[in-house]
């Protein structure tokens, strides 16, 4: 689909904060788009507490907002953009069968195997689809005032996961903000909108600390697998990055084998 079509055909009828899009000029072949200006500045260049906490809420509006629109049928999700358990199984196994990893690597990796196809059935089961940005970094949340915008949704798509939460609570920790105060703030945002509507309870129904250690689990292991696919050969710098992701996957992998 590309980014041009989630801004037109998943953002917009979704309601989700964005960009405009002003202009596009679109063949088979390619396209180009101009989107508005919605800042000067990210969440990486002014991470205050008060702005991390900003993203919490903005990223549980994002996940209600979409989820309230999809029961009500205003959007079918395009196939191609739903994702299912087996897109992280695969990852994994992936990993573990890849050359470019060593064996000490995939020894840390391998015990996930074990557990994560079940964690993901209960995942699936118990959580509804919604739309997940991906990239839920500080860089791509550009700030105008007291304004919050996420950007680059190029990599979005629908699943229960939440690695995006994941994501931005990694973002608070490397820079010494209390990443408890933003878990609260995320799940006071998702009751407030449980006020006005019933179906996104379930959202906080799991402890958001489980869905928090899966959704790293899968994030980080689409972005190792993406790493070695793609992203080394346009920024072999991207490579240093593995033996951290793999020791943070570890790390949730425990707090969920436990």
């Amino acid at each position: 689909m590309g980014e041009l079509g989630i801004y037109r055909e998943l953002l917009q009828p979704l309601d989700i904060p964005r960009p405009a899009l002003h202009s596009y000029w679109q063949t088979p072949a390619e396209n180009l788009f101009i989107l508005e200006d919605v800042g000067p500045y990210t969440l990486d260049q002014q991470p205050s507490l008060s702005h991390f906490v900003t993203a919490a809420r903005l990223l549980a509006y994002v996940r209600c907002s979409a989820l309230i629109r999809l029961q009500a049928g205003v959007l079918q999700p395009p196939a191609q953009l739903v994702i299912q358990p087996s897109y992280y199984v695969e990852a994994l196994e992936y990993l573990l069968h890849c050359a470019e990893l060593d064996a000490e690597k995939k020894a840390l990796l391998a015990p996930i195997a074990g557990w994560l196809p079940a964690q993901l059935q209960d995942l699936y089961a118990e959580i509804p689809m919604t739309l997940c940005h991906n990239d839920y970094h500080v860089k791509n949340l550009v700030l105008r005032e007291d304004i919050m915008t996420p950007i680059d949704w190029a990599m979005a798509y629908f699943s229960p996961y939440l690695g995006d939460l994941f994501s931005l609570l990694h973002a608070a920790a490397a820079r010494k903000v209390d990443t408890q105060l933003l878990t609260a703030a995320y799940e006071d945002e998702l009751r407030v909108w449980g006020h006005d509507y019933a179906c996104v309870h379930v959202l906080g129904e799991r402890p958001i600390t489980w869905q928090v250690a899966l959704g790293a689990v899968c994030i980080l292991l689409t972005s190792i697998r993406w790493t070695l696919t793609e992203a080394r050969y346009m920024l072999p710098e991207t490579q240093q990055w593995i033996p951290a992701m793999i020791r943070n996957i570890i790390y949730y992998a425990n707090t969920l084998a436990a």
